[in-house]
């Protein structure tokens, strides 16, 4: 029977909030740019589906880019607050 890292085990025991020091993990900062990115290509992707559609090219290309922009940046001030606050 195996115990649990910690002091007891010799091990080192794992934080339980990983990256709490303030500065995020690297999987953090990987999910992080993933979300940027996936704002900006959903609102062209929808922009130019729309676009497709409607036949207005490229006005709401244009639009779905503001709009991911604006979710990028969105997301990248509540990501950052998360980060200041721990």
């Amino acid at each position: 029977m195996s115990s649990p890292p910690g002091p007891a085990s010799g091990l080192p025991q794992e934080p339980s909030n990983p990256g709490s020091s303030g500065s995020p993990s690297p999987r953090q900062l990987i999910g992080f740019g993933a979300g940027i990115v996936g704002f900006v290509v959903f609102g062209l992707v929808v922009g130019w589906a729309a676009d497709r559609a409607f036949g207005t090219s490229p006005v709401l290309i244009m639009v779905g880019l503001g709009l991911g922009v604006i979710g990028a940046v969105w997301s990248m001030i509540t990501q950052v607050r998360k980060f200041m606050k721990d």
